[in-house]
């Protein structure tokens, strides 16, 4: 009884792999690696440029393709706006009821192969909501709602930009430990080694291994945290099912939003023919999140435990990120001074 729409053929299917496992990442990194590469050649022509200088000009030309960005994500998708009618409307009654303004509600193209949803853009003006043929013709409405609650929930949370915060600030952490780590490690084995071929080869060493574990940690970092977001807009969702399907007055979360949110992910899970069991790294497994949600029923909306871990995040990325700048600053400040004197 599910509807089957055209099956695309092999040049069809190629190329949409391409635009969603290539295209997306590699034209924002072109894109970057172009305006450094000009904005160096430009500082070149300069004499002795401050170095304040590089960076205002390398953050200047980045901030616009961070803007750009989300439009050129919906341009290389083949994305469209999505026809005028019911599910439309009841979409953008729930923009309207979370507090989320959108540029535009987009039908994304996949010829009913993939069932996934998005948001992208961090400002009203260039943000646009993504649903593939697929979702909208597999999922039931409240299905649709609830996901469109999700995606809409990583936007009234703002959790990209806290991501890329928490991020760059464990980085910025991990990365003064590892210095400080490997600053021992060179001085106890390589200042203490007499043969110098031995001495390179031990430091390279030490490098080596001390950047696979920093990238490592990152990793571990961005996925745990990633996750904690999840599980965050999960929540959201469940909460806004409940407004919507419940008592106006009821401040807690009630089990027809938890299992409109369950059966949802459950239903893409199906679909894509993924196994609710399977770990992904930035999500986690379909049974984790909707333990997650079923350990909501009956709380109330304010205080909820996700909730609480996530302000941990944000306040230890806050404090972090403070922390290192404090340190690199006074590090860069006895250096200058010890060059002067």
């Amino acid at each position: 009884g599910e509807p089957i729409g055209p099956m695309p053929g092999r040049r069809s299917w190629v190329v949409m792999q391409i635009r969603l496992q290539m295209m997306v990442i590699l034209i924002p990194i072109a894109l970057l690696a172009v305006v450094s590469e000009a904005a160096r050649l430009w500082l070149d022509t300069r004499s002795d440029p401050p170095m304040w200088l590089w960076y205002g000009v390398l953050i200047g030309a980045t901030i616009p393709i961070a803007l750009l960005a989300p439009w050129l994500m919906v341009r290389i998708m083949g994305a469209r706006p999505m026809p005028a009618g019911e599910i439309r409307e009841s979409l953008e009654r729930m923009c309207d009821a979370v507090g989320v303004r959108v540029r535009d509600l987009m039908l994304w193209p996949t010829g009913g192969t993939l069932v996934n949803a998005a948001v992208t853009g961090l400002v009203a003006r260039a943000r646009w909501v993504l649903m593939t043929d697929g979702l909208l013709d597999t999922l039931p409405r409240p299905q649709i709602l609830a996901v469109m609650a999700h995606e809409l929930g990583h936007a009234r949370l703002r959790h990209m930009p806290w991501m890329a915060l928490a991020v760059v600030s464990m980085s910025l952490v991990l990365g003064i430990l590892f210095d400080l780590l490997l600053e021992v490690l060179h001085a106890g084995w390589v200042v203490t080694t007499m043969d110098p071929d031995r001495s390179l080869l031990i430091s390279h060493a030490i490098d080596g291994v001390g950047v696979a574990v920093l990238l490592a940690s990152i990793l571990l970092v961005f996925g745990w945290v990633s996750r904690r977001f999840e599980r965050q807009a999960d929540a959201f969702a469940a909460i806004q099912v409940t407004r919507r399907i419940g008592d106006p007055t009821d401040e807690v979360v009630a089990p027809g939003g938890v299992d409109a949110m369950c059966s949802a992910l459950l239903i893409v899970a199906r679909t894509n023919g993924v196994s609710p069991r399977r770990f992904s790294w930035r999500h986690g497994s379909i049974d984790s999140r909707c333990r997650h949600l079923r350990s909501l029923v009956g709380r109330a909306f304010e205080g909820l435990p996700v909730d609480r871990e996530v302000a941990w995040i944000k306040i230890v990325s806050v404090a972090a990120l403070a922390t290192s700048l404090g340190w690199w600053a006074w590090r860069i400040g006895g250096e200058a001074v010890a060059w002067s004197s």
